[in-house]
């Protein structure tokens, strides 16, 4: 008896996985209100971001010398930066997207303007947002952002 391949059975191989056309711009868009919520110094915009009832979520930012970990610590830290640098600018570029299961990942540089005692810096940063689909809607439930630098040659 000849066999042919082998079926799946409706279950799709991770190899190559995409996610549909409406969750990459429900992803995108999440993205989107994270630069928004910066821009508008808005800590609510930046918040509804987050799966706020999971108490593993993580936030990794640039300055801050540990990872907060959980929405209470999370609070306090944008309640803190966006009353400690004014955001002059936010912009998330060059994004990536890639599904695994159930979740998300998405690399990106970010253009990111504050002032400190008065004068305005921009720095760059990468950063990676791990992000979790409950019904139809996409949260961050992880967050790392690192500066880049060039190693002296």
């Amino acid at each position: 008896m000849k066999r042919g391949p082998k079926k799946t059975r409706g279950k799709k191989a991770r190899a190559g996985a995409q996610l549909s056309k409406v969750d990459h711009a429900k992803v995108a868009a999440v993205l989107d209100q994270f630069a928004r919520g910066w821009r508008e110094t808005d800590a609510a915009v930046l918040e509804s971001t987050w799966m706020q009832d999971d108490s593993t979520i993580s936030y990794q930012a640039s300055e801050q010398p540990a990872p907060l970990y959980g929405m209470a610590a999370l609070r306090k830290y944008y309640k803190e930066a966006l009353g400690m640098y004014p955001i002059t600018s936010m912009e998330i570029r060059n994004v990536r997207i890639v599904p695994v299961g159930t979740a998300a990942y998405a690399s990106c540089d970010i253009d990111i303007g504050f002032v400190v005692s008065g004068k305005e810096y921009v720095v760059h940063p990468r950063a990676t947002f791990v992000l979790r689909k409950r019904g139809s809607r996409w949260f961050v439930v992880h967050y790392h952002e690192s500066i880049k630098y060039e190693v002296p040659g």
